[in-house]
Formats: structure tokens, sequence, C-alpha cells
């Protein structure tokens, strides 16, 4: 899912320019970034543009408290 949110538009991919918000990637990343996580926390999710190397607590911590 987050490849397609922040994939570039390509026909080859299926990527359309509806789907992507690669152009608004730097604003939703600065919002991220303000997010203050649970005490519990012991890996704060990098920044939004590395999501491709995101470990699995990180994407946990995106999907759980990055829309709340």
């Amino acid at each position: 899912m987050l490849k397609i949110l922040f994939g570039c538009v390509s026909q080859k991919t299926g990527v359309s320019a509806q789907m992507s918000i690669k152009k608004d990637l730097n604003t939703i990343s600065s919002t991220f970034k303000s997010i203050f996580y649970p005490s519990s926390t012991y890996r704060i999710p990098r920044d939004l543009k590395l999501h491709s190397v995101y470990k699995a607590n990180e994407l946990k911590m995106f999907l759980l408290f990055g829309y709340s």
C-alpha cells in the first residue's frame, strides 16, 4: 500500500496520478515527525521517505499511531 501511495506515477506499475501522493511526501513526513509515540515504543519510525526499508515494528507504529 505504501508503494502505491508514495510510488512514482507509471503505467508499468499501475500507479496513476490520482493514487500517488508522492508530491506531498515532504509535508506528510514533517507531520509524522511531530507525532508523540507511547513511552513503550522502542523503535521510533525513521523518516517517511525511507518507508521502503522500514522494519516491521516501524510499520506497526506508522499504522497504529500515524493517523490518530
